[in-house]
């Protein structure tokens, strides 16, 4: 038997006279206003389920037996006969008595709700409100309460003023608990926001829960995250407390001020913050949030913090177009803050108070990045410095252990800035080879850029070359068993779909290593 979910009292089933809508016609032309775009659900998918619910309506039972409510506008009198009517009436409409009845029974929540677009702003009456502000542009909601609220909304809207309520419909997911269950209050499984806040604070709990909510998917709410979010935002602290070393404080321009004759690794970032700038917007105009900050956090870490900053470092102790890279900075830096405004308003508008000075970052102009062409090299040169450092990390090197680098350039690609910064970074003693070393040497590819690392001296070859073989010879074996193993039909078809595919992922990445080892051992 049913059982109340609160109280856990039986629950029977009680025949009774009830109140419908017919939904038919109200439903025809909500269907058709999806079809045509007159309003659109994001993501899409959400107009399926849509659909198929809107064309499969049932008459709609619009009374409740609660309390409170909109009173249903019914009147009885002693025949029973029933008036229907806008206002109070004073007498039966079939045979005017005058001993009238109301109806006890209350509208459903969700009727009265789906007249909320328009019976805000003042309707039935034409006012000033309602012809501003109907339609509306966005509604923002959950998945669980299309059928509820959204579709009602439409029909309502459509019927009684003859458009739409909103142009756009934006589907998000629930917030779950680290198991994946719902949080309700009944649950007792919810988090107090503010307990989170006061650890970690309000813009890392906003970043995080915007990177975790994909469109349209439910959000697993992880705390790590949220330190992860807290992490992101000391480094921008930091970057800022950086570029105020260098820039004058509240000197950096709200609007403009990009160099008009920047430097090679100036343009390349610069050229970088354009493009995701526009990236950034058109994600955003379609609603997705999480894509759009997670491609910013992203350029910001991996791009400005990691690489823009150190080359910067370089660059302004050369003192070789040093004004150009601080002016680069500050905008760069400005333009950051800019973009991450919105989901971190209060560490952003502090931090803008410092660099900029001049009014609130709230009421600032978004980001308009002139298009700069970066040099083609700048690739290739992040990936020569990362591979270095990667040799070092693979050998057990400290990072400031000198090296030699013999740079194989056939089409002459980088200049002597590159040069210098490939020096800097990967902590290495340069020189140029007009033909690749054939022995005693691990080479580094980057695109049409080859570099060659002397092993003599450097590490002990015939311990390393032991070394290796040891590592292969396990690797090949690993491989061997998971090969027999995918090769047995009898395993293909009883193990599980999962187990079959991480086997399937471990020979792949076997297959990768033995070719890695291959290759060291090779240049032994």
């Amino acid at each position: 038997m049913g059982h109340c979910y609160r109280c856990d009292t039986v629950v029977e089933p009680f025949l009774s006279l009830q109140w419908f809508v017919a939904m038919e016609d109200l439903a025809r032309p909500a269907i058709q206003a999806v079809r045509d775009g007159s309003t659109r659900f994001f993501p899409r998918r959400w107009e399926k389920p849509y659909f198929h619910w809107m064309e499969n309506l049932k008459d709609w039972c619009i009374s409740r037996q609660i309390w409170w409510g909109h009173r249903i506008p019914a009147w009885y009198c002693p025949d029973g006969h029933i008036t229907v009517a806008r206002e109070d009436p004073q007498r039966c409409a079939t045979c005017s008595a005058e001993e009238l009845v109301q109806d006890e029974d209350v509208l459903d929540t969700w009727f009265s709700s789906a007249l909320w677009p328009f019976s805000t702003l003042g309707w039935p009456d034409d006012t000033e409100d309602l012809e501003t502000f109907y339609p509306n542009a966005l509604l923002i909601t959950g998945f669980d309460i299309i059928y509820f609220w959204v579709a009602r909304m439409l029909m309502m809207g459509l019927h009684f003023m003859g458009d739409v309520p909103f142009r756009h419909t934006v589907i998000h997911g629930l917030i779950r608990d680290a198991d994946g269950v719902k949080m309700s209050k009944s649950r007792g499984n919810t988090i107090d926001p503010l307990e989170v806040v006061e650890e970690h604070g309000a813009d890392p709990l906003r970043l995080a829960l915007i990177q975790s909510a994909n469109p349209g998917q439910d959000v697993i709410f992880d705390l790590e995250r949220v330190a992860a979010a807290r992490r992101f935002g000391n480094k921008v602290w930091n970057a800022i407390r950086y570029t105020l070393r260098h820039v004058e404080p509240r000197s950096v321009p709200p609007e403009g001020g990009y160099p008009s004759e920047p430097g090679p690794v100036d343009r390349w970032i610069l050229g970088r913050l354009h493009q995701v700038a526009g990236e950034f917007d058109r994600l955003c105009d379609e609603y997705r949030f999480s894509d759009a900050f997670g491609l910013l956090y992203n350029f910001a870490w991996a791009e400005v913090f990691d690489w823009y900053v150190e080359m910067s470092k370089t660059m302004l102790r050369r003192g070789d177009g040093a004004d150009t890279t601080r002016a680069t900075l500050g905008v760069v830096m400005r333009d950051l803050l800019k973009l991450l405004h919105p989901a971190m308003p209060y560490l952003t508008e502090e931090l803008w108070s410092h660099l900029v000075g001049e009014g609130l970052l709230a009421g600032a102009g978004w980001p308009e990045v002139p298009a700069y062409q970066g040099p083609e090299v700048m690739d290739d040169l992040r990936d020569l410095v990362a591979a270095v450092r990667r040799f070092r990390a693979e050998q057990g090197l400290p990072a400031k252990t000198p090296l030699r680098l013999s740079l194989h350039d056939p089409d002459g690609r980088l200049e002597a800035w590159g040069e210098a910064l490939l020096e800097e970074l990967a902590s290495v003693e340069l020189g140029r080879v007009d033909r690749p070393p054939t022995r005693g040497h691990t080479r580094v590819v980057a695109g049409s850029l080859q570099a060659f690392i002397p092993l003599e001296g450097v590490i002990d070859l015939e311990a390393e070359r032991r070394r290796l073989e040891a590592a292969l010879a396990e690797a090949e074996a690993d491989l061997q068993r998971a090969e027999a193993k995918l090769s047995n039909p009898q395993f293909l078809e009883r193990a599980p779909a999962e187990v079959v595919e991480k086997e399937k992922t471990k020979r792949a990445e076997l297959s990768e290593l033995v070719e890695k080892l291959r290759g060291q051992l090779a240049v032994l």
